[in-house]
């Protein structure tokens, strides 16, 4: 492999041994330390989401229509996640949030170095495999939340890694992927990019052979054009078989879900930092390497890229597939410049500071874990909450509304949403949008005083907070950590519209 900047980059040892340089241990180790910071982050809203609808598929079978919320209440729906939800209360029932936590912890950490020891396995050198995966971390940041696509994170590492070695040396292995695609189907809806990695393997193939001027192998171009349908109709192998589709097609192309939806903002929308600052190195490391570079890691960096500016909530995968494919882009474009090789940290070193890593994450995730999940107490603020005899539903943000009926199933059906947003009104995003973000203006205050009790998560949907703080018309409650709770003092001016479920 060689370079514009320097002269080859061949790594000086086998990759098990540089399994245990010092580089990629230093990688390991601040992976444990930053998720143990990060600790407090990983349990919000969707965590929450998940436990409740997988404690119903575990009571009551697979999921046709929302029976938690009140706004949704008896609409249909199409849970594709429904075995990831399945595998979160299986494991918090065995053992407790504190254990999913860190087992959540665990997987997510072992995600990103099971994509540096590919990268190393491919011929990456250590020191550009710690800097891409410092870069992917530092991307998801926040969105490092223990969810349904959680468990989907190997995907974004082996789909990618496995395609690229088929399109280096075609193998019958490779169609061990198909019944991988099928189980993601039932995990995540990111199952989609399953036939579009497929896509990428059949259109890099064919780029090869051409900038090499070499014919092109039709028969292997049909045999990819087989592995990427066998991915697209794995998507249907799913208790919901071919239904499925009008779900995908309704969700992607809710306009709703791009305007109020954070996550689905565009890049411009939301610009963040580590977002743009990923896409500029991607950007800058392709023009300098492109020349030298495979087809494929071209073809799916460029397009996870894309899929990023016209979306935020595609920073996961595209960060995933850089710990695979971004370090030997990086070989190819800094050369012998900025090689990341500590030789300071000898293996000896290195180990001690990997088991000091070790004992802080086993000590630090449990401990900030307990914070989180604490379970609320007979006479706590969410206890009382539960107790009031509210005939209609409660307005009830969906930040808190999952984490108040997974601990207090009596609110089942009394409060207004929750993260399911494909459950919910077209007429209630279009006007809590604007109460999250304007919550003092006439139309979002006229919302808010529609409903006899008020929950809001201080963190998320401060604005709320502070407006309902200083509207004489509600009554605070109490608070607990982030959890605000208000009572309208004029319940009678109510109306019931609001709410549908049977409660």
């Amino acid at each position: 492999m060689t370079s514009e900047v320097g002269g080859p980059v061949t790594p000086p040892l086998s990759w098990r041994e540089q399994l245990r340089s010092g580089p990629f241990l230093i990688l390991v180790a601040v992976l444990l330390m930053l998720l143990v910071v990060g600790t407090r982050d990983f349990v919000k809203g969707d965590t929450w989401f998940n436990l409740v609808a997988g404690r119903e598929v575990a009571e009551s079978g697979i999921i046709h229509s929302d029976r938690t919320t009140a706004l949704g209440w008896g609409t249909p729906v199409v849970d594709v996640q429904w075995l990831a939800h399945l595998v979160f209360f299986a494991v918090a029932d065995h053992v407790g949030l504190t254990g999913l936590v860190v087992i959540g912890a665990a997987w997510i950490a072992g995600c990103f170095v099971l994509g540096g020891a590919i990268a190393l396995r491919t011929g990456a050198t250590p020191g550009r495999v710690l800097l891409a995966s410092l870069l992917a971390f530092t991307a998801v940041g926040s969105a490092l939340v223990l969810r349904a696509q959680t468990l989907v994170y190997p995907m974004f590492v082996l789909f990618p890694a496995v395609l690229w070695l088929d399109v280096r040396a075609p193998r019958a292995r490779t169609w061990w992927l198909v019944p991988v695609a099928v189980l993601w189907a039932n995990l995540h809806g990111s199952v989609l990019l399953a036939p579009i990695f497929g896509g990428a393997l059949l259109a890099a193939r064919a780029l090869d052979a051409l900038r090499k001027g070499q014919p092109i192998e039709w028969r292997l171009v049909a045999r990819d054009g087989g592995l990427t349908l066998a991915f697209l109709a794995s998507i249907v192998v799913t208790p919901y078989g071919m239904d499925v589709w009008p779900y995908y097609a309704q969700t992607a192309g809710n306009p709703l879900f791009r305007q109020y939806v954070s996550e689905w903002w565009p890049l411009w929308t939301s610009p963040q930092l580590t977002h743009i600052a990923l896409l500029l190195i991607i950007t800058g490391v392709i023009a300098r390497s492109w020349r030298e570079a495979e087809s494929f890691p071209l073809l799916v960096l460029v397009g996870l890229s894309v899929m990023q500016v016209t979306s935020i909530r595609h920073v996961t995968p595209l960060a995933l597939a850089c710990l695979v494919l971004l370090p030997h882009l990086l070989d190819q474009a800094l050369g012998r410049a900025l090689p990341m090789e500590f030789p300071e940290f000898t293996p000896r070193l290195a180990t001690r500071t990997l088991l000091v890593s070790l004992a802080g994450f086993g000590i630090g995730v449990p401990f900030g874990a307990r914070k989180v999940v604490a379970t609320p107490g007979g006479d706590s603020l969410e206890a009382r909450l539960a107790a009031e005899p509210v005939q209609h539903c409660m307005l009830v943000d969906e930040q808190q509304a999952d984490r108040l009926m997974w601990y207090f199933p009596q609110l089942t059906g009394h409060l207004t949403h929750s993260v399911r947003m494909e459950a919910i009104p077209s007429w209630f995003m279009a006007r809590m949008g604007p109460a999250y973000a304007a919550p003092s203006k006439p139309a979002s205050r006229d919302l808010l005083r529609r409903y006899p009790i008020v929950a809001f998560d201080g963190r998320i949907n401060g604005k709320v907070v502070e407006a309902l703080k200083g509207d004489a018309q509600f009554e605070r409650v109490g608070q607990a950590g982030s959890l605000h709770v208000f009572r309208n003092r004029r319940v009678r001016a109510m109306t019931t519209k609001a709410c549908r479920s049977p409660a």
